[in-house]
């Protein structure tokens, strides 16, 4: 007997938002990935509303730029429904999100350039010891530089201080981003800012404008042979790693002894605590708690399923940026993980916000010099 195909409100998203991030822009062909996200949206339409999707592509991604909650007919992915898929025409990291963890379509998502860390990453475990120290200091950078001059990204690559494969990271700057001969930078990411109808935007938009307006404060002069990373870099390196950076700030300011990105990755920080207690964090800058149980879930060297952390750590903490953490995340990321949250505390993970778990490590330190 043939099985009957079902359409779900989940996998309609993910061909939508696979199709959305390989899409070219201006659009010329729409790839079949997204054909079918449109239609199996189409049913979800009729059997909520009763009615047809506009019959108009360009109408639907007009529809795409507005938040989910006011028109996806199935289950809201997120907790308010606020994310949107795209944004002045080009994906969000929203979209991105669905398109690169919730699939196997990876094979067609090269453009999204997250492949680039990946191999990188992959060069680096298999010789840790001798690319330890390389690992730190080129991700540092790209958290710290996603704008750049050519120059001086080779100049840093011939010296060893980053890798060369992250020649590949960067990429020219569009015109609209020249603004009287400047390119003005983001408050919060450093990135270059876009402009259209005389008002500024971040790629990076929906965390951003969360962190303050933009001042216009910081600019370069305009050079064809500056670079911009990638939008795969920006969504999945340079935003997630600035608050690693500051959580990490902010725990050696209490005269703790830390390591970033330990054995290339395996957690983000290594807290050694007085009297030999040592704590891992993986900090996790998302909207998507469901999302990331799942992709916890599933990969090999992560705090729910690496023997590793439980051996060699004493605590293993995910930790939230507070601008992404509500009551509901920890119940959400569980039900993507299929796990419950007694099961997390069992095997010595909690899962907090950044201004919780600096609490928990104060009192802690009080603790142990009592």
């Amino acid at each position: 007997m043939q099985e009957v195909y079902k359409v779900t409100s989940d996998n309609a998203l993910i061909k939508i938002a696979t199709g959305l991030s390989i899409l070219d822009f201006p659009v010329r062909d729409i790839p079949p990935i997204l054909e079918l996200g449109l239609r199996d949206l189409q049913v979800l339409n009729i059997n909520k509303f009763a009615k047809a999707l506009p019959p108009s592509r360009f109408e639907l991604f007009e529809i795409f730029e507005t938040p989910l909650k006011t028109w996806w007919p199935g289950e809201l992915p997120t907790n308010n429904g606020e994310e949107s898929l795209l944004f002045m025409g080009q994906p969000t990291t929203f979209c991105m999100d669905w398109a690169l963890e919730r699939n196997s379509h990876f094979l067609q998502l090269a453009e999204i350039d997250e492949q680039v860390m990946a191999k990188f990453v992959e060069i680096c475990r298999a010789n840790p010891i001798s690319f330890q120290k390389l690992y730190v200091s080129t991700r540092t950078f790209l958290i710290e530089h996603p704008v750049v001059s050519q120059a001086e990204l080779t100049r840093l690559i011939s010296i060893n201080e980053v890798h060369s494969s992250m020649q590949a990271a960067y990429e020219e700057i569009p015109s609209e981003c020249d603004r009287d001969g400047y390119f003005y930078l983001c408050d919060y990411c450093g990135d270059v800012l876009l402009w259209q109808d005389g008002n500024c935007h971040c790629r990076n938009w929906g965390v951003c404008e969360k962190q303050g307006s933009y001042s216009l404060q910081s600019k370069l002069k305009a050079s064809h042979s500056t670079r911009r990373v990638k939008r795969g870099i920006l969504a999945y390196v340079v935003v997630p790693g600035l608050p690693e950076l500051e959580l990490l700030k902010q725990v050696q300011q209490l005269g703790l002894e830390t390591e970033l990105w330990p054995n290339v990755d395996y957690v983000d920080i290594h807290i050694n605590l007085p009297r030999d207690e040592s704590w891992g964090l993986d900090v996790k800058a998302t909207r998507s708690p469901r999302l990331l149980g799942e992709k916890e879930a599933r990969k090999e060297y992560s705090l729910l399923n690496s023997g590793y952390y439980l051996e060699n750590l004493g605590k293993a903490f995910y930790v939230i940026p507070d601008i992404y953490y509500d009551r509901s995340f920890l119940d959400q990321f569980c039900k993507g993980a299929k796990t419950k949250p007694g099961m997390l505390k069992k095997k010595g993970i909690s899962l907090v916000s950044s201004s919780k778990f600096l609490e928990i490590l104060k009192d802690r330190l009080q603790h142990a010099t009592n």
